[in-house]
């Protein structure tokens, strides 16, 4: 059937009555005016008529199709300027942006000038980045026209923000991608709070699923299409439908239909809103006023218009809408069409109220039946729980006297139930915390609800250990507290773990010295004491002397078992407030505050007698020596890295004097090493340059002149500085 509401029907109909207009006039002119004169003056005036008729015509129909673009232009401007969401349109060819609105530029921290200057890719997680691409380049290729993804993002200020991406192409005719529509919601907050309440929620899924299935397979689901068939088949109406209102979306959906005409509810969305044209109909209407209905010549009243023609062909001449409540609030409708005219006088209008009021009291009934179903699903799941969690749960009353525990409290402090009912949980109490710990803890929980922080408990037997320990205030309706929840878990694995963490961090793993960080922050104070109370500090530099022989015979084993046996031996040797560090291989630093350079003499002294003792492993007998270097605070330093650099020149020097001795730094020390380093390094450029040189001098004997041998000289000709021999070099 052709619609004459579209444009080609409109086209049409106005095609027909012009031409009749046209021919109609014409013939009837000719009939009627006999004077050529008089009929061309009033074919003109004719045509002009016709023409300010089309005109205006025109000017109606351009005028309502402009202000139907202004609409739908305004009505996409709002939704793209949506507050809540971050929206953009970019170019895969430019990679830059076309659009974007201020929602996407607040959840990135930018102004709009800002933004547009940045790359998608540098807002983007390093970490996320490579996923995010793949997606891209699977839409560029074809294989998808869009994606959805959980991502994080980088702000200006360098803050993570947690989003969900929603990115869809439109794509050219050539299949290629012509820009890309990206819609981003901040979830950083709910990312945030999911952190929190990982733990109840992962505990409380089955209940949640639970609950869900209850509502979804409710009463309702088998009242609905019966009432719809009893309509029907008792009532005499064509067709009954029921429709549940989404609250969010404000759209109204069958769940239960019967009747003629049913396959018309298929894919059927009527809104409650006004604004929309679907909303003005009477089941919006009836929504919206929390009243019923009634359309007694459903075919002519003006608010069933979008539905004339579709009546029409089922036979529905008359309708009524009554909404349908649960605890008083409007949850649906039920609709009824009637095949005549005036089908709803009084009585039926009364009787089908109050059918629709017992729907609502069945609604009401099966929602109490349900709330009683997950009120005892709560508590058996919540009984489960208490009972099967591996966290100590004591439930108390007002007066703080145990109520009830669970079996991990058992697990964890010994105590079974027996022992502890009626009893106040300082039983527990270790003896740690002072009265002002328990104090702020019991304040934290009467003014605020709740506490939780770190508590060391005592167990039936007696041990102490930590606990995590978190504590709420139950209070009932009014306010008054009716019990306290202790929900606490064993933390001494974790408190050793921390330790050990800490251990690597600051001790070396082999010997258990502290290593070089933990140096640093002793020094640091040491340094900070010793100037405020201007006293002397020595940093001893220990070498072990020909340790790479032995790691290289022997293997690292034993060279391991050398290094902890020289740690303990050096332990031996300090006081509590000096510091043994090793500083990596077989290189030892020690600390002496307060130490003048006789103290460190002495205690250097003593080092080098304790080293030398002989060390026994397995079959293997070894002695080994130390060299050592000093540097005295504050004359070779004041700082750490100078007085650990002078200890070491001062060590090597001890080294070159012989080994297994110890030297004091002095500043010729810096000078011999710099020169050393001078003639090594020209050396290495002469081997580089070949410019080394090999003579011969004879030896002659003194009696009779005759030559005995020769002496191998090997000299360097070096440009930059004057000519020198290895003898120099080696005798430096």
């Amino acid at each position: 059937m052709f619609d004459r509401r579209s444009p080609a029907g409109i086209v049409l109909i106005y095609a027909v009555f012009a031409a009749l207009w046209i021919v109609a006039s014409g013939t009837l002119l000719t009939f009627t005016v006999t004077d050529p004169l008089l009929q061309s003056r009033i074919e003109l005036a004719k045509g002009l008529a016709f023409v300010a008729v089309t005109s205006g015509l025109l000017y109606l129909l351009l005028k309502t199709w402009r202000a139907r673009l202004d609409r739908e232009s305004l009505l996409l401007w709002h939704f793209y300027e949506m507050p809540f969401i971050g929206m953009a349109v970019t170019s895969p060819s430019s990679q830059r942006w076309i659009q974007f609105n201020d929602r996407l530029c607040e959840i990135f921290g930018y102004s709009r000038e800002e933004f547009a200057a940045k790359r998608w890719e540098e807002m983007t997680h390093p970490q996320d980045l490579e996923s995010e691409v793949a997606e891209f380049e699977r839409v560029m290729r074809g294989e998808s026209e869009g994606y959805v993804m959980d991502k994080r993002g980088i702000r200006k200020d360098g803050a993570v923000v947690y989003v969900t991406v929603d990115v869809k192409c439109v794509r050219k005719t050539d299949g290629k991608v012509d820009y890309f529509i990206a819609m981003v919601r901040d979830i950083t907050e709910s990312k945030a709070a999911a952190a929190k309440i990982q733990r109840m929620t992962n505990l409380y899924a089955a209940l949640s699923q639970c609950n869900q299935a209850i509502v979804r397979t409710g009463s309702e689901a088998e009242l609905f299409p019966q009432v719809c068939r009893d309509a029907v088949e008792f009532g005499g109406m064509k067709l009954a439908w029921i429709g549940l209102l989404d609250a969010t979306s404000q759209i109204v959906k069958p769940v239960a239909s019967f009747g003629a005409g049913v396959e018309y509810l298929e894919g059927l969305s009527i809104s409650a809103d006004a604004n929309f044209s679907t909303g003005r109909g009477p089941t919006g209407l009836a929504l919206r006023e929390d009243q019923p209905v009634w359309c007694q010549d459903f075919i002519r009243d003006a608010r069933t218009a979008p539905w004339h023609e579709l009546g029409a062909s089922h036979g529905w001449a008359a309708s009524a809408v009554l909404p349908l409540h649960r605890n008083g609030k409007v949850i649906g409708s039920f609709n009824l069409y009637a095949g005549e005219i005036d089908a709803f006088d009084e009585a039926a209008q009364t009787l089908l109220t109050e059918m629709a009021l017992d729907i609502s009291y069945a609604l009401d009934n099966f929602e109490r039946e349900a709330a009683r179903q997950r009120a005892e699903a709560r508590f058996a799941l919540a009984a489960k729980v208490f009972e099967q969690s591996s966290e100590a749960i004591t439930i108390t009353d007002a007066d703080n006297n145990i109520v009830r525990v669970n079996h991990a409290f058992t697990a964890i402090t010994g105590y079974r139930e027996a022992d502890v009912l009626g009893q106040n949980p300082r039983l527990l109490a270790s003896g740690r915390h002072d009265q002002d710990f328990y104090r702020v803890m019991w304040d934290a929980v009467n003014k605020g609800g709740s506490w939780q922080g770190e508590i060391w408990n005592r167990r039936k037997d007696g041990s102490v250990y930590p606990e995590w320990l978190s504590i709420s205030r139950v209070c009932d309706v009014v306010g008054k507290v009716t019990e306290y929840i202790g929900i606490f878990s064993d933390i001494t694995e974790h408190k050793k773990a921390e330790e050990d963490i800490l251990r690597l961090a600051h001790f070396d793993p082999l010997t258990g010295l502290p290593n070089r960080l933990l140096l640093n922050d002793r020094v640091s104070l040491a340094l900070s004491i010793a100037q405020r109370s201007q006293t002397p500090m020595a940093v001893l530099f220990l070498d072990l002397d020909h340790f790479k022989n032995i790691n290289d015979t022997l293997g690292h084993h034993i060279g391991d078992e050398l290094l902890i046996e020289m740690a303990k031996r050096l332990k031996t040797l300090v006081r509590e407030e000096d510091t043994v560090s090793r500083l990596g291989g077989d290189e030892f630093i020690l600390v002496l505050p307060t130490s003048d350079a006789d103290g460190a003499a002495h205690v250097a002294e003593k080092l080098l007698e304790v080293v030398a003792r002989r060390f026994q492993h397995e079959q293997h007998e070894l002695v080994i020596t130390t060299s050592i270097g000093i540097a005295m605070y504050p004359g070779d330093g004041e700082d750490f890295e100078l007085l650990l650099k002078s200890a070491d020149v001062a060590m090597y020097r001890a080294k070159q004097d012989g080994r297994n001795r110890y030297r004091f730094f002095k500043p010729e020390m810096q000078e011999s090493s710099a020169r050393n380093l001078q003639l090594e390094n020209a050396l290495r450029r002469a081997l580089e340059r070949g410019q080394l040189q090999l003579y011969y001098q004879p030896q002659v004997a003194m009696l009779d002149g005759r030559v005995i041998g020769a002496e191998a000289l090997l000299r360097c000709i070096y440009r930059e500085t004057p000519q020198f021999t290895l003898t120099n070099y080696y005798n430096s």
